[in-house]
């Protein structure tokens, strides 16, 4: 398939993506998620680009854009300083060239009302972080089946 580089899982100052690479793109402020999110991806071989704020992943996006190296899901915390997941959703939702991008928003409490109004901004999904082992294996599942799904129909288009 493709190598792994331990690179892709850290949070580096290179703004671009190897081309054509099948990756997630992660944004929390919260450095124990992101290196338990990314973990969990690489153990199931899927590569990760990790940012700890939504301006440094918006940044990192506008300069992947003309290299066809763009992820295949953005998973994204609610709740981060500055640019909250409301706010960076609606940033890229209306970028004609990241639009496209199936953007699951998760953080610590997901209310009814919080959910219906991110769903109708365009998050594809909305979820509460895990509160237990279990319960992350059963999220990884999930963003895994969403991932695969996406995976599938990108490349028959």
């Amino acid at each position: 398939m493709y190598c792994l580089q331990p690179e892709i899982s850290k949070p580096i100052a290179d703004p671009v993506m190897p081309v054509s690479l099948f990756y997630l793109l992660l944004i929390d402020d919260d450095e124990d998620d992101l290196e338990m999110l990314t973990s969990s991806f690489l153990i199931h071989g899927l590569p990760t680009k990790s940012f700890t704020s939504g301006p440094k992943a918006i940044s990192y996006l506008h300069h992947s854009k003309g290299l066809d190296a763009l992820p295949q899901l953005i998973i994204m915390d609610y709740n981060m300083p500055g640019a909250d997941g409301q706010a960076m959703l609606r940033l890229l939702k209306a970028d004609k060239e990241l639009q496209h991008i199936p953007v699951v928003i998760y953080s610590t409490t997901v209310t009814l009302l919080l959910r219906t109004a991110l769903m109708a901004l365009g998050a594809y999904e909305c979820m509460a972080k895990p509160n237990s082992l279990a319960a992350h294996n059963h999220q990884i599942e999930r963003f895994m089946s969403l991932v695969y799904s996406f995976k599938g129909s990108r490349q028959s288009a």
